[in-house]
């Protein structure tokens, strides 16, 4: 398969992923716990830091945050719903034309 197969293949995923907020957000905080850990287990000996509540903790929520930003991925994107759009234009210029309408007159 050539690069651009692969790219072709990936665009999708990587335009959703720059353009949806919520996956950029459990993607920052997935990388800001491991970088956490990563700091905490470095202050420990290997045996000390497989022994560590807090960072096993800490990593499992970062493995969290990759987890729930994949699975944002590979689910479909919200639908848009114009015609929710439509209707609150008209309910809205129906309530201005009445508003309109029952203005005091100056006489």
């Amino acid at each position: 398969m050539s690069a651009a197969d692969q790219f072709s293949r990936i665009a999708p995923y990587l335009t959703r992923a720059l353009e949806d907020e919520y996956i950029q957000e459990q993607i920052e905080q997935a990388i800001r716990g491991l970088r956490r850990s990563s700091r905490r287990a470095r202050q420990q000996s290997a045996s000390d830091a497989v022994k560590d509540r807090r960072l096993r903790k800490q990593l499992s929520e970062a493995i969290d945050g990759f987890i729930q930003a994949g699975q944002a991925l590979t689910e479909p994107p919200p639908k848009r719903h114009p015609i929710r759009r439509v209707g609150l234009l008209i309910l809205a210029a129906a309530a201005i034309a009445l508003a309109w309408q029952n203005r005091p007159q100056d006489e």
